[in-house]
């Protein structure tokens, strides 16, 4: 699998699911990179280094460009809290091929001097990939593991502003894993099925605040629907707990009930604590489709609820056993 990359520029700042740096060199190499403007512009000048230098590892700066300029450019799914951190590292680096680049055009004289430090730039850089020798802006060292995965990347190098659980999320994310554990330096060694239920009582949690603002005459019904939800993950979590040999069924009850949650959440499998199957619709392009609700939910006021919500001034609903009606009609 291919680990993630970069981006430069602050519009499409987002970051890849691999480990800010645990980026397989041979996966990146053989997947290729789309030439940034700066590399087509500096062909040339390669073409001066290969010409002209001696040590042979300077013919490879324009390819060494693009992989960087490819770790930049995916990094899409990283932990947010440390994507600037990475940014500016990884944008540095760039950066400094092209000054190298700019100098030999220059002054070819000046190219084997050049390839020396074109050659330590890449040994740090490499090191951070690999996870092998971190930077001090990339200090952070973190050793993983994963049984069920055999391509699991195995140490990264990380900003120290990012939170290890979320690193390892991403990683898990982008090589498709259900578990692996990951012990950074500085923190405690942990596992995605420990964070499992800890992540799914915050989701949970989150769902109920958002009934806060939903038509008042059901809210009690519907924050207690995901209340039992939340006691449910909590019980689930406890016996797991208390007996390790029970955790994979722990796991397999957990995944029912995540599957029963957002079946509801998202309106497609209404449980029957919260039986009334609503369809709506809006001009609005991220309004909700479909809704679970309890009965005691009037359907004008969910509807004016989900607009509101989603600052919308026209939408229409219709829900099991009543008559459409639009918040032009209310």
């Amino acid at each position: 699998p291919m680990s993630p990359v970069a981006r430069a520029t602050s519009k499409r700042a987002a970051w890849a699911l691999a480990a800010l740096g645990v980026l397989m060199v041979t996966a990146l190499c053989a997947s290729g990179g789309r030439p940034s403007a700066t590399g087509r512009q500096r062909s040339e000048s390669l073409r001066v280094i290969s010409r002209s230098g001696k040590d042979e590892e300077m013919k490879g700066a324009e390819a060494y460009k693009k992989t960087i300029q490819t770790i930049i450019d995916k990094f899409d799914h990283i932990c947010p809290e440390c994507r600037t951190d990475a940014e500016e590292y990884y944008g540095s680096k760039l950066d400094e091929v092209i000054s190298l680049e700019k100098k030999c055009e220059a002054d070819p004289s000046a190219c084997k001097a050049d390839a020396a430090a074109y050659h330590s730039l890449r040994t740090e850089v490499d090191g951070a990939w690999h996870g092998t020798e971190c930077p001090k802006e990339m200090s952070m060292s973190c050793r993983m593991s994963s049984d069920e995965c055999k391509h699991f990347p195995k140490r990264a190098c990380a900003p120290r502003t990012c939170y290890p659980i979320n690193l390892l999320k991403s990683m898990a994310k982008n090589n498709r894993c259900q578990d692996a554990t990951i012990q950074c330096d500085g923190h405690d060694k942990i596992s995605l099925k420990e964070k499992k239920a800890e992540a799914y009582k915050h989701m949970i949690l989150t769902r109920i605040a958002a009934f806060a603002h939903i038509c008042a005459e059901c809210r009690g019904d519907a924050k207690k629907y995901y209340g039992s939800k939340l006691e449910e993950v909590s019980s689930l979590e406890k016996k797991c707990e208390a007996d390790e040999a029970a955790c994979k069924d722990v796991q397999n009850d957990m995944d029912v009930l995540i599957g029963e949650v957002d079946g509801a959440w998202n309106g497609t499998k209404c449980p029957k604590e919260m039986p009334m199957s609503c369809k709506m619709s809006s001009d609005c392009k991220k309004f909700p489709k479909r809704a679970c609700a309890p009965k005691t939910c009037h359907p004008i006021n969910l509807l004016k609820s989900m607009a509101k919500n989603n600052n919308c001034a026209d939408a229409a609903i219709e829900c099991s056993g009543q008559e459409k009606v639009s918040l032009k009609d209310a």
